[in-house]
């Protein structure tokens, strides 16, 4: 983009870059590329995984950025390089305590399907807590075994602050049968 000011009027002229590059995201803990991705797409509906050469949408890319990384209560600093085509978010994280996996329930399940979910289930009692994984989990097994016939779930975490631990509850629906 590029304009013309004489002192009364401007002149803007637009033209679609030339060259793109792929938009790199690394070390973003809190969400997956995809995540990332889609939450940008919400703030920038055009953004499709590259920026251009030039810099069109560079600043409300990364001005989309600073705003889930401010939600996500850290204060973004960002550096644009021109020169490298780079943007570089500098991050300031204070640990917090580290949560640990507590009890899991699954309801609505046949003792055969909670069987296989708990076989299949790799978050165990103890271990460091992921917050995203139940989510991921229902995704991943959406389709197939041992959700196949499922359409989903509900899933609520229940923090216990003086142990450090969560337990996690999924309450499952079942797929309106075909007719």
């Amino acid at each position: 983009m590029n304009y013309q000011f004489d002192g009364r009027t401007a002149a803007y002229t637009v033209k679609d870059a030339e060259q793109f590059v792929p938009a790199v995201f690394e070390n973003f803990v809190w969400f997956t590329d995809a995540e990332l991705t889609a939450r940008i797409r919400s703030s920038v509906p055009l953004f499709t995984g590259v920026i251009p050469l030039n810099g069109n949408l560079t600043d409300q890319v990364c001005t989309a950025i600073d705003s889930l990384l401010k939600a996500k209560g850290v204060p973004p600093r960002r550096t644009l390089d021109v020169t490298s085509h780079n943007a570089v978010f500098h991050l300031a994280i204070q640990e917090g305590p580290l949560y640990r996996m507590g009890k899991l329930d699954l309801l609505n399940l046949a003792p055969d399907r909670a069987d296989l979910v708990r076989r299949v289930w790799e978050l165990h009692e103890d271990d460091v807590y992921n917050a995203s994984y139940a989510k991921d989990f229902l995704i991943m097994h959406r389709k197939g075994a041992p959700l196949d016939e499922w359409l989903g779930a509900v899933f609520t975490q229940t923090v216990h602050e003086d142990t450090l631990a969560v337990d996690l509850s999924l309450k499952f629906e079942k797929l309106a049968q075909a007719l």
